[in-house]
């Protein structure tokens, strides 16, 4: 069975990419000139930018690796965790977006503050700090075994290299290098993987769509072959849940849209998110399905890692990518993940400055200390990061798949659903969301920890032993569902004692929801102009990006091989010059009415 290699056009893409990464930092470094800047891009992104960001935070490099081996294994029946985050930004478009912009804070720690108390601030920025530390070094582990296992990268030098240009990015630029990066890797991930599937389908042994649908096992499409209909209509309904609250809360979901300018450009920030996951889970499953034609034996063609299927994704495209698409492929993985460990080390960061360092430390520090406390504490983070990530081989033995469903529902939904109602619910005392917290981690942890697949055989009335898939699936479902009632009843329960609260917090409360429910005038609250900025600046490393990966049609591939690149290239020049023509049409307009 031959999967193809890495050639020495592909190692190039892969440099050139990181070095392009790294410039981005230098040429953002001046868009920060204070705190806000570096941490929310001055509430003044453009809604484009910020919906790019807002995607490549939820999608991840286990796209690639986790969820293309489930895909492997069991087909379609991945879609619900998909749709449920199309779902969830669905609602957050409706209900959510434009209310966490109109908290006007430059973190999410600061919300919780104005709405909770300074209690609940801290406790949520301790426990966002530890979680991003740990979080962050899982992906960059995860990655970097994956990629060394399968390409035969150094494990080691690899960490080392991603995670110098997620701190180095962070640092120069802050919350601009963030989302500017976002935004580039967005259409890396985007035009690679539309290619991903045409090729995988275009495989002799595929036969195209239909060769695909006839050929891969029925219980790709017939899920009841899979697992009890029970069950799987019990996990659907849990991951629905899960991720209606992880997206819609004020917390860690909602702070994507704490940068952009106003509500309209939150909802329609929203937009990009709820197109990518309506859209775009139907041509990521289809490289992973052809590979259950292709490579059969997936165990044997992946020997190295411990999860042979989570190879697959990476597996057809080595049958199918002429040279160079590989290393543009690598990118989009390398992508996937650097954007989850920046935001998550800026958002850091800003925390610790705003509402440790300046809210408990220093009340009085100036801007430009803050901007270098922050710059420090950028990189004390991302060290602690590489570092932590060093030492969890061990986080390998499961399955990139439950792990991350796990994390879902017994550390981020108990932390969520009080975030969630404490955007729509007035009446509650101080102590209701950190309270709330406990509750669910509680709840998690019992259940974790006391799980019994016997329990879901009596309360579904299945009469045969549930298989592994049943019993994780069951597991998760029944987590979710506990963790979000116990959460709910605690919270309400709470909400009994609120009459005592002091008229100071009241009154604070009050102010809270009169901003949250007030549109921002970007004019009137002194919203920095930054459109020519953004669109000149994204325009400009769109044409740098595209121009070199239209070149690489030079390579000596087929005719095929080379419309690849000419599509991947051309796509982000087009997308570059639709961003230079809106920066010449702005500066017109500001020129005829500088009010404007």
């Amino acid at each position: 069975m031959n999967l193809g290699s890495v050639s020495i056009y592909d190692y190039a893409v892969i440099c050139f990419y990181l070095t392009f990464l790294l410039s981005l930092g230098v040429i953002f470094k001046k868009f920060s000139k204070n705190s806000s800047d570096f941490f929310r891009g001055g509430g003044s992104v453009q809604w484009w930018m910020s919906g790019a960001s807002a995607f490549m935070i939820t999608f991840s490099a286990w796209t690639f690796t986790g969820a293309a081996g489930r895909i492997y294994e069991t087909g379609t029946a991945i879609l619900p965790l998909y749709y449920a985050n199309a779902f969830g930004f669905l609602l957050c478009f409706l209900f959510v977006c434009y209310s966490i912009r109109q908290m006007r804070v430059v973190t999410y720690a600061e919300g919780i503050r104005r709405r909770f108390g300074r209690g609940s601030e801290q406790f949520y920025s301790w426990v966002q700090i530890l979680s991003a530390i740990i979080v962050g070094s899982i992906w960059l582990n995860a990655v970097s075994v994956f990629v060394s296992s399968v390409f035969g990268f150094d494990l080691v030098l690899t960490m080392f290299v991603l995670g110098f240009i997620v701190v180095f990015n962070s640092v120069l630029g802050g919350a601009w290098a963030v989302v500017a990066s976002d935004f580039v890797q967005m259409l890396v991930v985007v035009t690679v993987t539309i290619v991903a599937c045409f090729l995988a389908l275009s495989h002799p042994e595929v036969g195209g769509l239909t060769g695909l649908i006839e050929k891969v096992p029925a219980s790709h499409f017939e899920w009841s072959q899979l697992a009890n209909p029970k069950i799987i209509i019990f996990w659907t309904c849990a991951i629905i849940l899960t991720q209606g609250c992880l997206i819609n809360n004020m917390a860690e979901g909602g702070s994507r849209f704490i940068m952009v300018k106003d509500h309209k450009h939150a909802r329609k920030a929203v937009l990009i998110p709820l197109f990518c996951f309506i859209v775009f889970p139907l041509i990521w499953l289809v490289p992973p399905m052809a590979a259950t034609i292709t490579i059969p034996d997936i165990a044997s063609a992946f020997p190295e890692l411990k999860n042979p299927s989570e190879g697959a994704y990476v597996g057809i495209s080595l049958q199918t990518m002429p040279m160079g698409l590989i290393g543009l492929l690598i990118c989009g993985i390398f992508a996937a993940t650097l954007s989850s460990m920046d935001s998550a080390l800026n958002r850091s960061a800003g925390i610790l400055v705003r509402n440790l360092y300046v809210g408990v430390i220093n009340p009085d520090a100036p801007e430009k200390k803050q901007l270098i406390v922050g710059r420090i504490l950028t990189l004390c983070l991302g060290v602690a990061m590489l570092v932590t990530g060093l030492y969890l081989n061990k986080f390998r033995e499961a399955d990139l798949f439950n792990i991350v469903l796990k994390y879902l529902s017994q550390l981020l939904l108990p932390l969520s659903v009080p975030m969630l109602l404490g955007l729509f619910i007035r009446t509650a005392p101080k102590w209701a969301a950190w309270s709330t917290v406990l509750v669910g981690l509680a709840i998690s942890q019992t259940i974790n920890k006391f799980y019994d697949p016997a329990w879901i055989q009596n309360l579904f009335n299945i009469s045969n032993e549930l298989n592994t898939r049943e019993a994780g699936d069951a597991q998760i479902a029944i987590t979710a569902f506990s963790v979000v009632t116990g959460c709910v009843i605690w919270y309400f329960f709470a909400m009994l004692f609120a009459k005592r609260n002091s008229p100071e917090f009241n009154k604070q409360v009050d102010e809270f929801f009169d901003d949250v429910n007030r549109p921002i005038d970007a004019i009137k609250e002194n919203v920095p102009d930054t459109d020519t900025a953004q669109f000149r600046a994204i325009s400009f490393i769109c044409f740098i990006y595209g121009s070199f990966i239209t070149l690489l049609m030079l390579i000596p591939n087929s005719f095929g091989g080379r419309m690849a690149f000419a599509f991947c290239g051309g796509f982000v020049l087009l997308v570059g010059s639709f961003l230079r023509i809106a920066a010449i049409k702005t500066e017109r307009r500001q020129a005829t009415n500088p009010g404007a």
